[in-house]
């Protein structure tokens, strides 16, 4: 495993679910830019620099920069859980336009 082998990360998550889950928890678009933790956690960076560590529903805050999270990964600093969004509210987000109440 190589950490930041884009490819490898990619075919060891779902992709979606870093678009729906991840992306829609911090407010921006992700993409995958490797793996951290033994290949246990995707490594994501947002439009804005910022770096996230991901698996299945836990997502953590790594470093404001690909340079700061490198160091706070290298440094075994404690990483800032993002809160889960409420699992009602998403699933209604995710639904169908279609499938949505409108009451």
């Amino acid at each position: 495993m190589r950490p930041f082998n884009v490819p490898e990360a990619i075919g060891n998550v779902d992709p979606d679910w870093v678009i729906e889950d991840y992306s829609e928890r911090v407010k921006d678009k992700l993409c995958i830019i490797g793996e951290a933790f033994n290949g246990y956690m995707v490594l994501c960076m947002s439009s804005a620099g910022e770096v996230y560590a991901g698996f299945d529903n836990t997502l953590v805050y790594v470093g404001v920069s690909g340079e700061k999270a490198i160091d706070s990964l290298c440094a075994g600093k404690k990483l800032v859980k993002v809160p889960e969004i409420n699992p009602e509210i998403s699933a209604e987000l995710k639904a169908p336009l279609n499938n949505r109440s409108l009451a």
